[in-house]
């Protein structure tokens, strides 16, 4: 990911930019998390063709990660990666959905990675 912006940001400036989600964020000694997304291009050039193809699946990826279905995002991210392997984001969440699938998270999880520095 080159380019990240807040909820806020995309908001103020989401008719002009193409975004994905990419994680609610919790810096290090905040209780509340931050949406952020990454900017992907603007409107107005469209998506890529490999973009195209791989944002539906890391969508639904991400869908199964918030919803602790870990196998079923597994496949997902997987298949996004076989599109774009150099794709951060669903290699991100390929890591962690493997490891909640051995080590579940506790039942209050919120979804929000903490982050560990600021």
């Amino acid at each position: 990911t080159y380019i990240m912006c807040s909820e806020a940001t995309r908001k103020l400036v989401g008719h002009a930019i193409e975004t994905r989600e990419l994680d609610i964020l919790r810096v290090k000694g905040k209780s509340e998390g931050v949406l952020v997304h990454e900017i992907l291009c603007k409107k107005s050039n469209g998506l890529d063709e490999i973009r195209q193809k791989l944002l539906p699946l890391y969508i639904e990826g991400l869908s199964a990660y918030k919803d602790r279905r870990w196998e079923d995002g597994m496949k997902r991210f997987k298949d996004a990666l076989a599109i774009d392997e150099n794709d951060g984001p669903s290699s991100v969440y390929l890591e962690r959905c493997n490891e909640f699938l051995k080590n579940p998270p506790p039942e209050n999880w919120d979804g929000i990675f903490t982050m560990r520095t600021k």
